[in-house]
């Protein structure tokens, strides 16, 4: 059986929800998709803030 994680209510900062073991789900796909289904093209106006937003 997998230990459930704790929800990381009040925490400040991400060194500390990682070095403390709380909960943490990338939603960085979720925004693409959601762009994509807007028809946002890009978050900046140059290619690096688009590429950095969005890696492989």
């Amino acid at each position: 059986m997998h230990k459930r994680k704790k929800l990381p209510i009040g925490i400040q900062t991400f060194a500390n929800l990682i070095d403390e073991g709380y909960l943490y789900v990338d939603k960085t796909p979720l925004m693409k998709f959601c762009m994509i289904s807007a028809g946002i093209l890009a978050l900046g106006t140059t290619k690096q803030a688009a590429k950095g937003a969005f890696p492989n």
